[in-house]
């Protein structure tokens, strides 16, 4: 949970939104993706070559739709329910697993 919102993310830094907002952000800690790391050069210099795999299997993506779920369940507990307004992303409207953001 972080006590800010972020309305965009930019090299420089993360731009906040202009209200007062609260974050929860799932974290999947033991994916079954693994991703690689890899020498693209000689030049020591040079950025490795990273492959992420994100999301790599059903398990994966399964975890992260219950974080988010149990995100929801938190964040309508009565102690927090002063401090919440609306869902931002992925928005109220988004209740089925299939369903897409905005």
């Amino acid at each position: 949970m972080s006590g800010w919102s972020a309305l965009e993310r930019l090299r420089t830094g993360i731009k906040p939104h202009p209200f007062s907002a609260f974050t929860f952000s799932p974290v999947h800690l033991r994916p079954d993706g693994r991703g690689t790391v890899r020498i693209k050069s000689a030049d020591p210099l040079a950025p490795p070559a990273i492959q992420f795999n994100f999301l790599a299997s059903a398990y994966d993506f399964q975890a992260l739709i219950y974080g988010m779920k149990l995100s929801r369940k938190i964040a309508a507990q009565p102690a927090l329910t002063p401090f919440a307004g609306e869902e931002v992303l992925p928005g109220p409207e988004v209740q089925s697993d299939g369903a897409t953001m905005r």
